[in-house]
């Protein structure tokens, strides 16, 4: 599972993990009370159950020989560096959003709840001139989130997303899905309406759908430069 999709506290275990030693014989090498220690300093909170989780976790799991082990955990160590530089870059590029939105055309996209300034940013960076875009479907679709159509005589056929767009952009507009479907009721309501009718456990039909009128709505409010009124759809 990729460490972005984890609950807060297994990310948290993980990070902890890796920071210390990426080679799994390194916390083999602890008894459950140094790891707890390890844990509580890092995490913050380790109880003995959940060091005794790791613990177990580590010693069931089918690892490579010692030599080998060292070898990929120099890898991972490497990666695991590449990705806090990458976090740390996040984290300014959020505070600089903060500081520059106010001042742009994406400033009245922060009068929609849930939108926040970074994710305001995203979407002005890829949408740019947002009077080149005659709808917000032609946005949807610039994204790749156009549904791909095949026709065979009088038959049409709707199939997967093209995916023809920018990937970053698709992500951008799939956060804002989901942060507005928790904070806008306009289009919470949309989002639960598409969860009822998917009954998709996922909720990643039901994000799109929010998605697609979040889209709609932040078109509309950057075309006229008017703050977000819940009292119109």
């Amino acid at each position: 599972m990729p460490l972005v999709a984890t609950r807060p506290l297994a990310r948290q275990l993980v990070q902890a993990l890796l920071s210390h030693d990426p080679n799994p014989y390194a916390i083999l090498a602890l008894d459950e009370a140094a790891l707890q220690t390890l844990l509580r300093q890092t995490v913050g909170r380790c109880g003995p159950v959940t060091a005794r989780r790791v613990l177990d976790n580590a010693r069931q799991a089918l690892l490579p020989p010692p030599d080998v082990a060292a070898v990929y955990a120099e890898a991972l160590q490497a990666d695991w560096q590449r990705y806090q530089v990458l976090l740390t870059q996040l984290t300014s590029l959020e505070t600089q959003a903060e500081t520059l939105v106010p001042s742009s055309p994406a400033a009245v996209l922060t009068t929609v709840p849930g939108i926040s300034a970074f994710h305001a940013a995203r979407y002005l960076a890829a949408v740019q001139d947002v009077h080149r875009f005659p709808s917000a479907d032609h946005i949807w679709a610039f994204a790749g989130f156009d549904p791909i159509r095949s026709q065979s005589g009088d038959t049409c056929r709707v199939g997967h997303i093209s995916k023809r767009g920018d990937p970053a952009f698709r992500h951008t507009l799939y956060l804002i899905g989901k942060h507005t479907a928790r904070h806008c009721p306009s289009i919470r309501r949309t989002f639960q309406q598409a969860r009822q009718r998917f009954r998709d456990p996922t909720e990643v039909r039901a994000v799109l759908h929010a998605a697609r009128k979040a889209n709609r709505l932040l078109y509309r409010l950057l075309i006229d430069q008017v703050p977000y009124n819940p009292n119109h759809r």
